[in-house]
């Protein structure tokens, strides 16, 4: 159901605003009139709050999962309690550079955390395995985690580095997609920086308070998965034995290697596509309708209303938001409209909204006259942008329609194109009118007298003001 009404923005640059916002509309509900309501169409804030909690989650998730895996393959739970400690230490530690770096808990730095959680404890993992080792040799458990620790320091220092030596540089880039992803790539050299620090101090301090002087006896679960790493490792090394036998087969191996990755980047690259971001379902679709030249208000209106009784008939539809006399804000005009599709949560609804988009695009493809476009938008994947675009530059405007007109003859059959457009409208249609003057004359009129005969004819002009309860209106005449 249509409803008339006044659309606001509100900006607000963290999410507390937004819930202030919020709990502020009903007692500005309470100082309009009775007939005045307060509703909020759209309210970016929920997509933001969701996908922060999602990158939460997994980071917690991650942790999790973590500390079970390491608890598999070390099949002793000190030692991975040892190791799982190098986690929150490393991320509580990288808080405190978020916050001297100006940074704000986002989707980067939550991507960055979630990132660098299976990096933290690969450090911790190097060391207390050489720790083990020098506690295999007879060594106490303070002596292992001393010498343990100083011996592979510069191994871990060097493996850790080519971790930061990807990241790093993708910080410094001046481009827009480096400062997009700044936040990111710094998120995770902090929290490399401080696992390489826990490696170093917490992992061999409890080491050296946790793990037994002399073994104990080890469940028949790690028994039996000492065993079968043991297979593994001798499966392994049996293969390296028949690679590395002679240099031709160790170079045949490894330019078959380079060979395989060069194809398998040519022939399947292509299939999986490219794109600069992908887009996100929030349940927003774009609708823009154009008339063509002529048509005005009430007749846009009529169209944009049969528009939305097909588009409401759906279920996954939430409501709906038009605007009628431009497209955007460098194009007006009476006959064009642009209607907002608001979904419901994607969890209740079957369809993503790159789907629905589609399905509107084929019940709406046989409204008469009318060009329309039905587009899914998101805040990364772009508001309503094409993700392919052309300009043509040029300072004659006849060679550029005529440019213009011969590209979009040429790529209008390519299969798999829609919402084909153009950002250059033709002029709007006038009426030229060349007075006689000798007829002018002889009446003993002047062009200006008659130019405001037809202003008043077809405009109208002001006769006067009609004031009622403290509101003046226009008495227009024609």
């Amino acid at each position: 159901q249509a409803e008339d009404g006044i659309r606001d923005l509100v900006r607000s640059r963290g999410l507390g605003d937004v819930y202030k916002r919020q709990e502020e509309i009903p007692l500005l509900e309470k100082e309009l009139p009775a007939s005045t309501s307060l509703t909020i169409v759209r309210d970016a804030s929920i997509f933001i709050q969701s996908s922060v909690n999602d990158t939460l989650s997994n980071i917690i998730m991650g942790v999790i999962l973590t500390g079970l895996v390491l608890l598999f393959f070390l099949h002793d739970l000190r030692s991975t309690i040892i190791v799982a400690t190098a986690m929150p230490f490393s991320i509580i530690s990288t808080f405190l550079f978020l916050q001297l770096s100006s940074f704000s808990l986002n989707i980067m730095t939550l991507m960055g955390l979630s990132t660098a959680v299976g990096i933290l404890v690969t450090n911790s993992v190097v060391v207390l395995e050489n720790i083990f080792r020098h506690k295999e040799m007879g060594h106490t458990r303070t002596e292992a985690a001393d010498k343990g620790t100083s011996e592979i320091a510069v191994a871990v220092i060097a493996s850790t580095l080519t971790n930061i030596a990807v990241f790093l540089p993708i910080a410094s880039m001046s481009s827009m997609v480096g400062q997009f992803f700044k936040q990111f790539a710094l998120t995770v050299t902090y929290a490399t920086v401080f696992s390489i620090i826990a490696s170093f101090t917490i992992t061999p301090m409890l080491a050296s308070l946790i793990l037994p002087e002399r073994d104990t006896k080890k469940h028949p679960i790690g028994i039996r998965l000492e065993k079968m790493f043991h297979i593994w490792e001798t499966k392994y090394l049996n293969w390296l034995k028949v690679i590395l036998a002679n240099k031709m087969r160790s170079f045949l191996v490894l330019m078959g290697a380079l060979i395989f990755f060069v194809l398998s980047m040519g022939l399947l690259g292509p299939f999986i596509g490219f794109e600069f971001m992908p887009l996100l379902d929030e349940g927003d679709i774009l609708i823009e309708v154009e008339l063509p030249q002529g048509y005005n208000l009430d007749e846009t209106a009529d169209l944009l209303s049969e528009i939305e009784a097909r588009v409401s008939r759906h279920e996954e539809v939430s409501h709906i938001l038009t605007n009628i006399g431009y497209l955007n804000q460098l194009t007006q005009g009476a006959n064009m409209a642009v209607a907002n599709v608001k979904l419901v949560d994607v969890d209740k609804r079957e369809f993503s909204s790159a789907e629905m988009a589609n399905i509107f695009i084929k019940e709406l493809s046989t409204m008469p006259n009318a060009k329309i476009r039905v587009s899914a938008v998101s805040a990364a994947g772009g508001a309503g942008e094409a993700p392919i675009q052309f300009s043509l530059l040029g300072q004659e405007n006849d060679k550029l329609e005529y440019y213009k007109v011969q590209l979009i003859d040429s790529i209008k059959n390519i299969p798999g194109l829609l919402n084909l457009s153009t950002s250059s409208r033709p002029g709007k249609p006038e009426i030229t009118l060349v007075p006689n003057r000798v007829k002018i004359a002889n009446a003993g009129l002047t062009v200006y007298d008659l130019a405001m005969a037809l202003r008043s004819s077809v405009e109208g002009v002001i006769a006067g003001k009609y004031r009622e309860a403290g509101n003046e209106y226009d008495i227009r005449l024609k």
